[in-house]
């Protein structure tokens, strides 16, 4: 199958153009500088496509000669030059258009688990309203929602090491917020299976790990399997909105207030996996990558002892 991937570039991307080539899948991947991705051109059956922005024509010439698309575009943080509107609502507008013109019926859409036109942010308004366009067109859709994504080379969990790295002290925004991390290569698969299963056609599929867990709770596993002797304080509501209000002021923000807004909404599954699939679990992923450490500090040891 000849796939468009939008977003390829990105932390999903990467291991879903892995995933679609060992399955035999020719891929081309829109990106605004291929020279800064020549990573990516030792995928095998991958090809790199310049864009400088998605344009309806753009679109439609990536398009051409395409028997699905696959879109995994998409922004937490706002910015002058990108807005959820845009990015999340105005983008699929586009990809409906450049889609009928082309005759592409075959679409995956990457959302987010809690995406509603009441929500309390306007991250999943904007991944709603992408959704309900997607839903009303005449295209043969398949819509992932997943919870929070881990896996090699994520901000997610990269990011709380990051902070405890430095902090023996850790306020926590939101820390009843839940959540059910999955597995970044649990998700390539599930997307990489629907293409050759007609039911998963106009369905929506929640993405989930093997359990719920408080962010509070992540921030302790992160802790304990870095082995960071942190004291967490968890704020109350009022101090984690106004926490989250001043972060969203500052450059580079870690948090802001619609993100404070998007975690009052519990990022969990009511259902198991699509096709059977079972999740790999946090703690064991966690586990495997501290063994994986150790392994390479070993190797450096030795390698500095025989030296």
């Amino acid at each position: 199958m000849r796939i468009l991937v939008l977003g390829g570039t990105g932390f999903v991307g990467r291991v879903l153009l892995r995933h679609l080539s060992q399955q035999g899948h020719h891929i081309t991947v829109l990106v605004r500088h291929a020279e800064r991705h020549r990573d990516l051109w030792l995928i095998p059956q991958v090809t790199l496509l310049e864009t400088v922005h998605f344009s309806d024509l753009q679109l439609r010439k990536a398009l051409r000669g395409q028997d699905a698309v696959i879109n995994l575009i998409g922004i937490l943080h706002e910015s002058k030059g990108q807005t959820f509107e845009q990015v999340h609502v105005t983008l699929v507008r586009k990809l409906i258009a450049a889609c009928a013109v082309e005759g592409v019926a075959r679409v995956l859409h990457m959302s987010a688990l809690g995406a509603d036109l009441q929500a309390p942010s306007a991250y999943l308004r904007s991944k709603a309203q992408a959704e309900a366009l997607l839903m009303a067109s005449d295209l043969d859709v398949t819509i992932f929602q997943p919870s929070v994504i881990f896996g090699e080379g994520d901000r997610f969990l990269a990011l709380f090491a990051e902070l405890l790295a430095y902090a023996p002290v850790m306020p926590v925004v939101c820390p009843r917020a839940q959540l059910s991390p999955i597995w970044v290569e649990d998700v390539a698969q599930i997307m990489v299976q629907s293409l050759s299963k007609k039911e998963s056609i106009g369905k929506t599929y929640p993405l989930c790990g093997s359990r719920v867990y408080s962010l509070l709770e992540l921030w302790q596993l992160v802790a304990e399997m870095s082995k960071k002797k942190t004291r967490f304080f968890a704020l109350g509501d009022a101090m984690s909105r106004m926490t989250a209000r001043v972060l969203g002021w500052l450059p580079g923000s870690i948090m802001t207030l619609d993100n404070y807004e998007s975690l009052q909404v519990p990022s969990v599954c009511q259902s198991s996996l699509p096709f059977g699939h079972q999740a790999r679990s946090l703690r064991s992923y966690l586990m495997s990558q501290r063994m994986r450490d150790r392994y390479v500090k070993m190797r450096q040891q030795a390698g500095r002892n025989l030296a």
